[in-house]
């Protein structure tokens, strides 16, 4: 017994397929899939022009890409282009800096801070009078802030990068 092709409208298949009425109708200008003259689609050849066209898409083979898609990977280009000239206004105008500016920048202020740290107890000594107990807990104190500072630049170091651009 031969099988009787039902044909159905766009609506139909775009349900199917999981694309939009307007994709259907580009498929079957493209003569991905078939249609007859009234706006309908048989079923069996439109299935099996659809899977043919998936599969020639995910192998590579013979397929050019419709207007549609070309025209949504120039939009993604459009907008890829226009954030990164964003970034570039906005390091240009200083609301937004580099990594390897802010890494800079944060390595001046340890060595100021580690350099301030370094000399906090002689200047208590030598400025406030405080006595050795004093300035041996201070000592104590600083080399606790300098370990701490240590170990923060250190994990830091363990966690994974973005990509610096």
């Amino acid at each position: 017994m031969a099988a009787v092709d039902v044909n159905k409208g766009a609506d139909f298949y775009a349900r199917l397929f999981n694309v939009s009425e307007r994709r259907i109708q580009q498929l079957a200008k493209d003569g991905i899939i078939p249609k007859d003259g009234r706006g309908k689609y048989p079923m069996i050849g439109s299935i099996q022009g659809y899977v043919r066209f998936l599969q020639d898409r995910a192998s590579g083979n013979g397929y050019e890409s419709s207007d549609s898609e070309i025209h949504f990977e120039r939009v993604r280009l459009t907008r890829a282009q226009a954030v990164s000239q964003e970034i570039k206004n906005d390091i240009a105008l200083g609301d937004l800096v580099t990594t390897s500016d802010s890494h800079l920048q944060m390595s001046r202020l340890a060595k100021a801070v580690a350099s301030g740290l370094d000399s906090l107890a002689d200047m208590l000594e030598r400025d406030a009078g405080l006595p050795p107990e004093a300035i041996d807990l201070v000592e104590a104190t600083t080399d606790a802030l300098r370990e701490q500072m240590y170990q923060a630049i250190i994990a830091d170091d363990d966690e994974p990068e973005a990509a610096d651009g």
